[in-house]
């Protein structure tokens, strides 16, 4: 699926957007993209090639397309604009008082803008749904980090979660704002460094706010993410380091404050969702799998540990032999072996070569276990029920976002999108990767 950024680039004090004109209606640039890139590096991209400065505000609003082949965000830039600046070639400001009671050449475009200005400011419920969540954001870390250099480099900014990455006296450092409910993360995270300080990223500060957001800031981690030299080598560098991790906290999995995988509400959604939205001969097919894979994956002789889930070759970094792992929202306690058959799921899906060496993985994963893991069969089992935990957290994540109002008209596309997905990858002994992503 594809992505449209329709980018609202606002001069805030002079309160005025870009907007190219087509007699009485307007147009805001777009782009479009894969519906796993980041929008935030694209944005700040195109206001580079057109010589604007400026940061991201956030990715609001998403709404499924009309012919549900793409999801249509409005991303709002706050750009930094000389007071004698000209406007763009073809492009020019254009008030947003005007813009907002105007009409749009594209139906989104309106839309959007009518629900992000509500009287004569962008706003979106979410504790980072305003013009100014940056510039507090800031304030803080010049408190907690002394006094930042340059500008942020912005990975997610949705109105209920952000991250971004920026240069302080003490070196980068990367901020993450979340919702109250989110807090286990920064709490597991420190929790890990804590105890394995080699291997996670160590944190500087840590607040909850007054309106129940918490902000979050870690130092930067040393290397280079597994995804820039995917091999066979790193990759097994990277097993032997995650099953390290995981024996750590065998037995005392009670300090992570996680919730155990909850791998029966997972196959019971899967075979619910396969029912409802396919044919019955492949509905019948599917729930078999389901039951095939629930009960080994969860089996008692299976070492139980930590479990990240958004484990990908883009959340590991490698520094010679050091292996750190990030971006650990997605985690659980549950049977060890997951974790690796979620990252040999996401490997497939990024280089074709991935198969070819995913037996000396496994088998790197297994001997780095006292006494060693013997798994064989139980590899393909394991691979579907972390399929049916990531598909099934990423749907749980999709309906709240569209109860919260950030995503618009997906679900019923996402049901029907998942359950094939489902069906296609237990059909294939589960070769393809999450159902459906929740970005």
């Amino acid at each position: 699926m594809q992505q449209f950024l329709h980018l609202l680039i606002v001069d805030r004090d002079r309160r005025r957007g870009l907007a190219s004109a087509h007699d009485s209606r307007w147009l805001l640039p777009s782009v479009c993209c894969t519906e796993r890139t980041r929008a935030g590096p694209l944005a700040a991209r195109w206001m580079a090639e057109h010589g604007l400065a400026g940061h991201v505000i956030g990715q609001w609003l998403g709404r499924l397309g009309p012919t549900q082949d793409a999801m249509d965000w409005l991303v709002v830039v706050d750009a930094r604009v000389p007071r004698q600046a000209a406007a763009l070639p073809d492009i020019p400001w254009v008030p947003l008082e005007r813009l907002k009671s105007s009409t749009s050449l594209l139906d989104y475009q309106q839309w959007a803008l009518s629900k992000a200005v509500p009287n004569d400011l962008l706003f979106v419920a979410g504790a980072f749904g305003t013009m100014t969540w940056f510039d507090e954001a800031r304030e803080w870390l010049n408190l907690v980090a002394g006094p930042l250099a340059g500008s942020p480099i912005c990975y997610k900014a949705t109105p209920c979660e952000v991250v971004f990455g920026i240069a302080a006296r003490c070196g980068t450092v990367y901020f993450k704002g979340l919702t109250g409910d989110r807090v286990a993360e920064a709490t597991l995270t420190s929790t890990l460094a804590s105890e394995l300080p080699e291997s996670f990223a160590r944190t500087l500060a840590l607040e909850t706010r007054a309106d129940d957001s918490v902000w979050w800031l870690t130092a930067h981690c040393r290397g280079a993410t597994l995804a820039a030299d995917l091999t066979s080598e790193r990759t097994r560098l990277v097993a032997a380091n995650l099953a390290r991790a995981q024996r750590h906290f065998i037995g005392r999995t009670r300090c992570l404050g996680i919730l155990d995988a909850d791998l029966a509400s997972a196959a019971a959604w899967a075979h619910a969702l396969v029912v409802e939205r396919l044919d019955a001969a492949t509905a019948d097919r599917c729930a078999a799998s389901i039951a095939r894979t629930h009960q080994p994956a969860g089996a008692g002789d299976l070492p139980r540990s930590w479990v990240p889930l958004d484990l990908d070759a883009g959340n590991v970094l490698i520094d010679d032999e050091f292996v750190r792992f990030i971006d650990l929202d997605q985690s659980c306690v549950g049977s060890a072996p997951l974790a690796l058959s979620t990252l040999l799921r996401r490997l497939r899906r990024a280089d074709a070569a991935a198969p070819l060496w995913s037996t000396a993985v496994r088998r790197a994963y297994e001997r780095s276990w006292t006494p060693h893991l013997e798994l064989g069969e139980r590899w393909s089992q394991l691979e579907a029920m972390s399929l049916l935990l990531e598909s099934y957290r990423g749907w749980r994540q999709l309906q709240q976002k569209s109860e919260r109002g950030e995503v618009y008209g997906a679900l019923d596309f996402a049901a029907t999108r998942t359950a094939q997905r489902l069906a296609r990858a237990l059909d294939r002994g589960v070769d393809t990767g999450a159902a459906y992503g929740s970005r």
